[in-house]
């Protein structure tokens, strides 16, 4: 596999696919990489960085989760 470019922003955005996902094969065939890159990747962030990274995920999973349960909750008491 050939090397491919990332710029800074896509570095980033792989970073925080992997954190969404937590699949590296995943990742690198969504933006035509190897799986290793996608861990060098995250690596690379750091332990500090990578918490932060999954700390937001977390909150936006939780936040999507309640939204979907007040939606679910106005439909059913809806007549």
């Amino acid at each position: 596999m050939s090397r491919k470019t990332l710029q800074d922003d896509e570095k980033n955005a792989v970073c925080v696919r992997y954190a969404q996902t937590g699949s590296l094969r995943a990742v690198a065939s969504e933006y035509g990489i190897s799986p290793m890159r996608v861990k060098r990747l995250w690596e690379a962030l750091g332990e500090q960085q990578q918490q932060v990274l999954r700390a937001s995920v977390e909150d936006l999973r939780q936040e999507v989760e309640t939204t979907i349960v007040r939606l679910s909750l106005i439909h059913i008491s809806e007549p």
